[in-house]
């Protein structure tokens, strides 16, 4: 039986795909983090419980023909990346292999995964939101260590980031020092500045925004300082917005923004489609990795014939925008009539109508709604849909609407995934309903984190095709949490 500070010395058989090095002792299952396949390593355990043990590298003894140099001062500190001690090639097999345990262990499907798709892994964050804090060594800023709100050192030169965000954030710190402006504390909910947060598009162009504790970055005054100092030192900054949240939240950004400086929103593009958001608006962080999910998704529906298109959990439309115009310009065999978008975000549903016109994207709409509960929109019955898109946030989206979206007879799921768990477990109640997809394809769209991306199209074709795998009850559990 294991105990806790127990020394062992233990094989790592396996990799999980939130990147946990996995061995046995005794036939319990130890995990042990930053570790890779057949490393023979040292290990203390810290934590035990019915099921399952954890252990903390004390020692490598023998080291996996997996394992690269670490490249990062902050890695096995910060809690954004899981494989930067691994090979590309292992992290692409281990996250391959996360979306087939999905779906056989949590769907209990048999499906073809493909090999994941490789996208940009460096500097290939479009947007970053960095705690600012403050405590007796003065103000910090950078990201978090894994479970805790404790800012680690040196994660402010992120390598998933560009380099002008680090060189706003620090001039920012130094503005607020010069200014006595004070930093945030979690504890005592006290402390002005909470997070910075900024956006760059393909232009090198920047969003940015202070996210406040209060109403105001001390005074208007103040505020208007702020931007003619960091405006004049970063001409590529378009946007400077004041985001209020006095809430005790985890959450990063409040409900109001403030433009205190240049335009209202932010330009991109994204397969040749220019699109605007808001601060608030949803839009793909690795923007060239993100047209390789789209490429991928539209690659599923070569040959057919579209009516009536619905793009849920749209954001500003960049999905659908971007599909109308790929079948526009000739780049797919697929025909569509209609675009229809839904998302949460009023403000965002209103730059997807703007972005539609300004493309020159016709016959479409966008409805301000949560696309998780739609079922008493008049769209559906008047434009019945024959395809519906859909790219819900990591909890995946709900049994009512798929069941309403079985019942208005759609025959074609376009399914766009953040989270494989909760894509299998939305596969399963699909595939009761009688859809099927022939494979899923794995994206990795953010290079040396645990995430992956997977898009899969369900359809009613096939529907009595696939074979049902029995699912253990601790499996569906997993899944719902």
């Amino acid at each position: 039986m294991l105990s806790k500070n127990s020394v062992l010395k233990v094989k790592i058989e396996s990799v999980s795909g939130d990147g946990q090095g996995v061995a046995r002792v005794d036939g319990q299952v130890v995990f042990v983090p930053y570790t890779a396949v057949n490393d023979e390593v040292e290990i203390v355990i810290i934590k035990v419980t019915k099921t399952y043990a954890v252990g903390k590298v004390q020692k490598l003894l023998t080291p996996s023909s997996c394992r690269v140099d670490i490249d990062c001062e902050a890695f096995l500190k910060c809690g954004g990346c899981a494989f930067r001690h691994l090979t590309l090639d292992e992290e692409q097999r281990i996250k391959t292999q996360s979306v087939k345990d999905a779906m056989r262990r949590i769907g209990g499907i048999d499906v073809e995964v493909k090999d994941a798709i490789l996208t940009p892994y460096t500097a290939y964050r479009n947007k970053a939101q960095l705690p600012v804090a403050e405590d007796e060594k003065g103000l910090k800023c950078g990201f978090f260590a894994p479970y805790s709100h404790r800012i680690v050192d040196k994660t402010l030169d992120c390598l998933a980031t560009p380099e002008i965000f680090s060189d706003i954030a620090r001039m920012t710190l130094d503005f607020m020092r010069k200014e006595r402006i004070s930093g945030y504390c979690e504890e005592k909910h006290t402390g002005l500045v909470r997070h910075l947060y900024m956006r760059i598009n393909k232009e090198g162009r920047v969003m940015l925004c202070l996210v406040v504790n209060g109403k105001a970055l001390v005074s208007r005054e103040t505020e208007k300082r702020f931007a003619d100092y960091i405006t004049s030192a970063f001409p590529e900054i378009v946007s400077v917005f004041v985001n209020e949240n006095s809430r005790v939240t985890n959450a990063v950004l409040g409900d109001s923004f403030r433009l205190i400086f240049g335009q209202d929103y932010l330009e991109d593009e994204l397969l040749g489609i220019r699109l605007r958001m808001s601060p608030d608006s949803f839009f793909q962080v690795n923007r060239e990795g993100a047209e390789t999910v789209y490429k991928t998704a539209f690659s599923l529906l070569e040959g057919k014939s579209f009516e009536n298109v619905y793009d849920l959990y749209c954001g500003v439309g960049s999905i659908g925008l971007s599909l109308f115009s790929e079948i526009k310009n000739g780049n797919l065999n697929v025909s569509a009539e209609r675009l229809f978008g839904i998302e949460i975000v009023e403000k965002a549903a209103e730059w997807a109508r703007r972005n539609a016109e300004a493309n020159g994207i016709e016959d479409c709409d966008f409805a301000a709604a949560d696309s998780s509960d739609i079922t008493e929109m008049d769209w559906f019955d008047k434009y019945p849909p024959s395809l519906v898109i859909l790219d819900p946030p990591r909890k995946g989206t709900t049994e009512r609407l798929l069941k309403y979206l079985s019942d208005k007879g759609v025959s074609d799921i376009l399914y766009i995934s953040c989270n494989p768990t909760t894509l299998a477990r939305d596969m399963s109640y699909l595939y009761s309903l009688g859809y099927s997809a022939s494979f899923v394809v794995p994206v990795n769209l953010f290079p040396r984190t645990s995430h992956v991306e997977t898009v899969v199209l369900l359809s009613r074709e096939k529907a009595d095709d696939y074979v049902r795998i029995s699912v253990h009850t601790k499996d569906l559990k997993t899944s719902m949490n």
